[in-house]
């Protein structure tokens, strides 16, 4: 890990939406996903679900933008998820 680094961990647009959930960016609107489901006939269907891209908090942003609080997680070390949001 880079201290002061422009990564995930620090960035503005960073989303823990549970602790081990994983990290998500909500720096664009989410990704539409086709998902097949089994109906109640049997037959497969596909749904229309949505969802935040997932991002490794340790990788460099390109779309990088500081908050000072998610900042003070790279100094002390805090656990991913540890802060509310």
């Amino acid at each position: 890990m880079i201290i002061g680094g422009r990564t995930c961990r620090s960035c503005a647009h960073r989303h823990i939406s549970a602790p081990g959930a994983g990290v998500f960016c909500k720096r664009y609107p989410p990704q539409i996903l086709l998902v097949p489901v089994s109906a109640p006939n049997g037959q497969m269907q596909a749904t229309i679900q949505s969802a935040y891209p997932t991002v490794d908090p340790s990788l460099p942003c390109g779309e990088y933008v500081r908050s000072e609080t998610y900042a003070l997680d790279e100094v002390s070390g805090a656990a991913e998820g540890a802060r509310p949001q």
